[in-house]
């Protein structure tokens, strides 16, 4: 919808947690004149969440940059003010960015999906690493259900490393003597 509207050095940036079709479309679909990157915060805003008041930090929150087409800007430049903003930037090819969040954040939503299923809860007896597992399964619940499709579905890397982690844990089993 944006494309006729876009003067010539125009920078286009997405913010989606999946990078290699969003690139390939905002490559294809905008015109030759505007230069196109697209960008994964790696945080959400209940990542960035600070205290109870809602208060939020992005200081030191990652966000990956995946050139697609420059001409006027310079990656460098982009870079540039993300880190004046606070946030660490990662170069990286739209593929590559898939491939680390098949593992990242597919595997981590894929685990607090199963959890919460369990319905795993609070409860008094608690060791620190579970009440972080609850945390993030706490944050998780609160994304949407497109948002859990994009990762699960659309990510072309994800189904693999699902099936990797199912035969890890059926190794586990084997391993500490279960079935």
């Amino acid at each position: 919808d944006i494309a006729p509207h876009l003067k010539p050095g125009a920078l286009v940036l997405d913010v989606c947690s999946l990078k290699q079709k969003p690139c390939e479309l905002m490559r294809d679909v905008l015109p030759q004149t505007v230069d196109v990157v697209g960008t994964h915060p790696l945080f959400g805003p209940d990542s960035a969440k600070v205290d109870g008041l809602g208060a939020h930090n992005i200081l030191g929150r990652k966000v990956a940059v995946c050139p697609v087409r420059m001409q006027k800007h310079s990656v460098r430049d982009i870079c540039r003010f993300l880190e004046k903003i606070g946030l660490v930037t990662y170069v990286v090819t739209p593929e590559e960015h898939d491939r680390q969040m098949a593992t990242a954040q597919c595997l981590t939503h894929y685990i607090a999906l199963g959890l919460k299923k369990m319905d795993v809860g609070r409860q008094d007896l608690t060791t620190p690493n579970f009440d972080a597992l609850l945390g993030i399964i706490e944050r998780l619940s609160n994304d949407t259900d497109v948002l859990l499709e994009d990762i699960q579905v659309l990510n072309p890397y994800a189904v693999e490393q699902r099936q990797r982690f199912r035969k890890a844990l059926d190794d586990v089993e084997k391993e500490i003597g279960g079935n």
